[in-house]
């Protein structure tokens, strides 16, 4: 029992202990009534009798005066003592600048620093990195676009070529219907029925003649659409604006204003001129395989880091050609 009792005097004495006023009076009134104390404390006497013959009286009001000035003036000498080591330190960092000396720092924040310069540099590697891919990338799509226009150049050439062949079967075919029409007039004058009927060349020659021009009014009757508008993504592209060929088979090259990543789902739209008849369906291409649909949309699955080459254009059987179809619109190719 004694000993909580201890134990709490010890504690409510700690607590009081804590205030900066007592704690400074107490001290201040040791030091201002020190020879009572070494009395008490070593005078060879009963304590009992040296309490009764201190020398001695015992001061409270010096160490209290002095107790208020030291709480009250030593929080601004401590300000002062701040303010100049600040001072201190600003026209060291001065001296230290005007000498050309680095200012001396503790290694802890050396360390700091020198972890941030090195994550900084880390960055600027990976930057650089990621920089000469992107010149590398563009240098492959720039060689791409290079070899399209070649290929275009070329689809060109043989569209040229066709256009030319034709003029000259038809030239063929007029010259054959001429000597056709002049053989079966001479036929009728003379009245050389059996002699018209025994000629395999002349009759062969009417037959393909007949045949020929039946051929050029198909291919007159052929309605071309016009792809006029094609939506990427949620980027649109129109003709006249962002690629310029209208001509059946012609070629455009489109520049994609967005780009798409790995597992990508691209929605594509187009709109043409006119409806497309029966017989003729959109043939979009999405860099793997070929599918023919009548729908004006369709969606493309980016299943590779790759870029792949992807058209749309509109084609139908080639009345000329068993079993062969033909473009008859212009065709928008883009990379994606």
């Amino acid at each position: 029992m004694q000993q909580i009792q201890d134990t709490g005097l010890l504690e409510n004495l700690k607590e009081k202990m804590a205030n900066p006023a007592l704690f400074t009076y107490f001290w201040i009134f040791l030091g201002a009534n020190w020879k009572n104390i070494l009395f008490i404390m070593y005078e060879p006497l009963k304590l009992s009798n040296r309490i009764e013959k201190l020398p001695y009286a015992w001061d409270y009001l010096t160490p209290l005066f002095v107790t208020a000035i030291a709480v009250f003036t030593l929080p601004w000498v401590n300000s002062v003592i701040e303010i100049g080591k600040q001072a201190s330190h600003r026209w060291l960092q001065h001296k230290l600048n005007n000498w050309h000396i680095k200012a001396m720092v503790s290694f802890e924040e050396h360390e700091k620093v020198n972890d941030k310069l090195t994550s900084a540099r880390a960055q600027l590697s990976n930057a650089q990195s990621s920089e000469r891919e992107s010149i590398s990338r563009m240098e492959e799509i720039i060689k791409q676009r290079n070899d399209l226009e070649d290929e275009k150049i070329k689809a060109q050439e043989v569209i040229s070529s066709l256009t030319n062949e034709n003029k000259n079967l038809q030239d063929k075919v007029k010259t054959l219907e001429e000597a056709a029409v002049k053989n079966t007039n001479q036929n009728d004058t003379t009245g050389e029925k059996k002699t018209l009927s025994t000629n395999p060349v002349s009759t062969t020659a009417k037959v393909i003649a007949q045949q020929r021009i039946e051929d050029q009014e198909n291919l007159n009757d052929i309605e071309c659409p016009i792809i006029e508008e094609i939506t990427v993504g949620n980027e649109t592209y129109k003709l006249g604006k962002d690629y310029e060929n209208s001509k059946p088979g012609s070629v455009n090259v489109l520049n994609l204003r967005n780009s798409f990543n790995f597992k990508d789902k691209i929605n594509i739209s187009y709109k043409v001129n006119k409806p497309i008849k029966d017989g003729q369906l959109f043939q979009v291409f999405d860099g793997y395989t070929s599918q023919n649909i009548s729908d004006l949309h369709f969606e493309l699955h980016k299943t590779d880091y790759e870029n792949k080459s992807a058209f749309v254009v509109v084609t139908q059987q080639n009345p000329l050609r068993a079993n062969q179809t033909m473009t008859i619109s212009n065709k928008v190719q883009f990379s994606y």
